[in-house]
């Protein structure tokens, strides 16, 4: 079963893969979210963080906190999360370019994620989230005509 992992390491990014993907059902499996620290960050993230993917249409997640973002949530007060899941989604196409957007648990304010290329951090930034999603082929789809 292929794996498509991506790492986002700014809170609005690109994210270049090497190849495009078909459209198919992707199960979302995994989620690692690294931080810089494990200081206390309850009033920044509220419960953890919320993930938009373009490749990801329509209403996949109904919600009295979020509706059509991978709601994660995690312990803001450990170094390391390691989240399991398994949420069966629908895509459109996955192009080998795609953006993400990622917000607080409550989408109140961007997550502060990424580190910058000089001076330190702030306090609780997180350094990456690594996203795991499995799904059913590699295979190209064929143009009909």
């Amino acid at each position: 079963m292929p794996i498509l992992h991506f790492r986002i390491t700014n809170a609005t990014q690109t994210i270049n893969i090497t190849r495009p993907l078909h459209s198919q059902n992707f199960t979302f499996r995994r989620a690692v979210i690294v931080k810089t620290d494990a200081l206390d960050m309850a009033s920044t993230y509220k419960g953890g963080c919320a993930v938009q993917l373009s490749f990801l249409q329509g209403d996949e997640f109904v919600s009295n906190q979020n509706t059509n973002q991978l709601v994660i949530p995690f312990d803001y007060t450990k170094e390391v999360n390691d989240v399991r899941f398994e949420f069966p989604l629908a895509s459109e196409d996955v192009r080998s370019a795609f953006t993400c957007d990622v917000k607080n648990y409550d989408r109140s304010a961007d997550a502060l994620v990424g580190v910058p290329p000089a001076g330190p951090a702030p306090a609780g930034t997180i350094r990456y989230i690594d996203l795991y999603f499995s799904f059913t082929s590699l295979a190209q789809t064929q143009n009909v005509y």
